[in-house]
């Protein structure tokens, strides 16, 4: 396999015991073999790889902190010795540097390895990155990108394509994220709103990967999906207000669901066969499993279900407290991570929806007639 040859070609993995400069090497290599891999297969193949040659994704931290140390004893006493100032700034800042490399080699480890960790959860997804353009263009009627006139274009990132396979519907969809921006404010891209960071703790010493969302200038943004949806046209069911494309209101039967969704559509009389009890009661479960639910349907027949609670392709990165997941101390720990199952779950949900809203609205599955009378408000 593709992944393993490179691996193999790389000669610091002859080594279970890993110098700096080798280590650094072989993370070279993991991030370009598992940011290129096709497959989910590919993926698993570097966690093997490690475990079956008992290579632990570290060097000598503790000599590179000792020598710091070192390095700034010397340099006191030497400071001492000779009177001078410079000697001592010199060589702090040394030692300094000294400690710096050690903890940020160390916290590189955890962090590639949540990236190839959600690598392979969008492979198993069938998730493929997509360029946002034409999604974007595809999207232009949706009042994600019309209702703000007065501010820049919607921006689109995180745009990754997949096919759904449910029991008896399949559909092909595409993850977004739509961020509106003010044209005088904002000049920050969309893919820097999150970003990696690590939590240091010091007693006892370990270095925690975590996602962190960097502060926004931005007036709104969500996230959600896409798919193609030719059973209703021009309307909004949203959690977050109502809408200002679609002028026509429409109140379904349930008092719950008026109280939490704002209905509007192009006409009343599509709305009220859209929403028939089946719907209502999709949309209610789903708004329980993902917050600021809204689902809306292009003039020309694009469904996005949207949330905004975060990044539908989310997931709960690695917590490496436990030793047997931390690569730096345990050989394993990479092929065990890549086996755990963590699902996302805000697009488990949509996907959820979106299989129902097919499947109640096709005409394939049942007429709209016999939905409406299969399920009490």
């Amino acid at each position: 396999m593709a992944a393993i040859t490179a691996l193999k070609n790389h000669q610091g993995w002859m080594y279970p015991v890993l110098t700096r400069k080798k280590l650094t090497g072989v993370l070279d290599t993991l991030n370009e073999v598992g940011m290129a891999a096709q497959t989910k297969a590919e993926i698993d193949e570097l966690g093997a790889h490690l475990a079956n040659n008992k290579i632990v994704l570290r060097y000598s931290f503790g000599k590179q902190i000792a020598l710091g140390v070192g390095v700034f004893v010397l340099t006191y006493f030497g400071a001492a010795l000779f009177d001078s100032s410079l000697i001592f700034l010199v060589g702090t800042g040394a030692a300094i540097a000294f400690v710096l490399d050690a903890i940020r080699l160390r916290a590189r480890v955890g962090i590639l390895c949540g990236q190839l960790v959600e690598r392979s959860v969008q492979l198993a997804y069938g998730l493929v990155p997509v360029k946002p353009e034409p999604i974007k263009a595809r999207a232009a009627q949706l009042e994600e990108i019309e209702r703000d006139k007065h501010s820049s274009a919607r921006r689109i990132w995180n745009t990754m394509q997949a096919r759904h396979h449910g029991t008896d519907v399949e559909f092909s969809y595409t993850t977004c994220h739509f961020e509106c921006a003010d044209i005088a404010k904002n000049t920050s891209q969309p893919s820097q709103q999150m970003a990696l960071s690590a939590d240091i703790q010091f007693f006892p010493f370990r270095i925690k990967p975590k996602l962190r969302a960097k502060k926004k200038d931005s007036d709104s943004w969500r996230s959600g999906i896409l798919l193609d949806f030719p059973y209703a046209s021009g309307l909004r069911i949203s959690s977050t207000g109502r809408s200002t494309l679609y002028l026509k209101e429409y109140e379904p039967a349930s008092y719950e669901f008026r109280r939490s969704f704002s209905c509007n559509g192009s006409n009343e009389a599509d709305l009220a066969r859209f929403l028939n009890p089946a719907t209502v009661d999709a949309i209610s479960r789903a708004s329980r499993a993902v917050e600021g639910l809204v689902v809306e349907v292009s003039k020309d027949n694009l469904l996005y279900l949207s949330t905004s609670s975060g990044k539908v392709t989310e997931i709960e990165l690695p917590d490496y407290s436990n030793e047997r997941l931390d690569p730096a101390k345990s050989s394993e720990a990479l092929q065990r991570l890549l086996q755990m199952e963590r699902p996302m779950q805000r697009l488990d949900a949509l996907l959820k929806l979106a299989h129902e809203l097919v499947k109640y609205h096709d005409s394939n599955f049942v007429v709209n007639e016999d939905i409406s009378s299969s399920v009490s408000t």
